[in-house]
């Protein structure tokens, strides 16, 4: 009888897929709170309760776990955008609820917020390589919602709404009072400044409903 192939693909066992989640996980909070320059991997093992071998064997360098970082980032912002578009219609409301999700992202999701700060520092990536795709996602959603009149241009929004969710999360520094004090009245002022006046009580009513007003 030949052999089964059937089932010769390796599969990671699910226990190796956590761990490895997990590590990151840690690595991400780690970088956030001291930079990539000053992180320790000591400090993520002891924190993770690993030796430096098990981390070693699932990334060979820090630098691998910034890329690693990096590309949870990545699935996490396009997750949410994901949400948005699913649960939301008008080029208004998806900018409001965009701006709302990324502010919460930034100040309570370890990754984004590791991301950001790699940005920031130009340490293992470059700024435009994580704030660039911000934008262009915003402007992917606001294109593909039902039209609102700007009185703006339209292809700035985008880059208009990563930078206000940016500048919040760096002055508010990950507290969620401070960032929600600050970003729902920016939000107000960029949603409803950017369209008609025919169009800005619906613009108020969106930016209340995404931060849950």
């Amino acid at each position: 009888m030949g052999n089964d192939h059937r089932n010769t693909k390796r599969h990671v066992p699910r226990y190796r897929k956590q761990t490895r989640g997990y590590l990151i996980q840690v690595a991400a909070r780690e970088f956030d709170r001291v930079g990539y320059s000053n992180a320790s991997l000591a400090t993520v093992c002891r924190e993770a309760g690993l030796t430096t071998g098990a981390l070693y064997h699932y990334f060979g360098s820090k630098n691998a776990l910034a890329e690693a970082i990096l590309a949870g980032h990545r699935q996490r912002i396009s997750n949410m955008s994901d949400e948005v578009r699913s649960t939301t219609r008008s080029s208004c409301e998806r900018l409001a609820y965009f701006l709302a999700a990324l502010g919460a992202l930034l100040s309570e999701d370890d990754l984004v917020r590791a991301a950001a700060r790699l940005a920031v520092d130009r340490t293992v990536t470059e700024p435009d390589e994580v704030f660039t795709p911000w934008a262009r996602i915003a402007d992917e959603l606001i294109r593909d919602g039902d039209g609102m009149e700007c009185v703006v241009d339209p292809s700035l929004l985008g880059t208009f709404a990563a930078s206000i969710a940016l500048g919040a999360w760096l002055v508010a520094d990950s507290d969620e009072e401070v960032r929600d004090r600050l970003l729902e009245p920016l939000v107000t002022a960029f949603v409803t400044g950017a369209v008609s006046d025919e169009d800005r009580a619906a613009a108020v009513a969106a930016v209340e409903r995404a931060f849950g007003g």
